[in-house]
């Protein structure tokens, strides 16, 4: 959990932090598809850069969803005074044929 200050370093009530999914969340998927996630984030202050495996995405929402392939994904957010806070998920499927 990140704490906020503002520009007089002054502590503030604003949290910030990705509530779900948490730290080293590991999702499956039933088929070869695509899974589809839904994050939450707390706090901070808009607008919100998301950062979905170091691509930078503008999304103004708490509540992003993605759609992930398998594989291990690290999720970002960085709110526009700069606090920043990370998550490394996976995405877990059954072995699929070319």
């Amino acid at each position: 959990l990140l704490q906020y200050f503002d520009k007089k370093f002054k502590k503030s009530s604003r949290d910030f932090d990705i509530l779900y999914p948490k730290e080293g969340t590991k999702f499956q998927s039933a088929s070869c598809q695509d899974v589809n996630i839904e994050i939450a984030l707390q706090g901070g202050v808009k607008p919100y850069t998301w950062y979905i495996d170091g691509k930078a995405t503008q999304i103004t929402t708490t509540t992003p969803k993605l759609k992930l392939s398998a594989g291990a994904h690290t999720i970002a957010a960085t709110d526009s005074t700069g606090s920043q806070i990370i998550r490394n998920i996976w995405v877990n499927a059954p072995e699929c044929g070319e």
